[in-house]
């Protein structure tokens, strides 16, 4: 499993939701996920 699927599983995000990206701070001891909606075709 990814980073992004294993946050996306704990966050329990489902569809259109998913995770864009993270960001580890190691000096603060902190995970920025920022989560967008999917885009759908058509």
């Amino acid at each position: 499993m990814d980073e992004k699927s294993l946050y996306a599983h704990i966050l329990n995000l489902s569809d259109p939701w998913q995770v864009k990206s993270l960001s580890l701070d190691e000096n603060a001891g902190s995970v920025t996920v920022t989560i967008e909606i999917a885009e759908t075709p058509g």
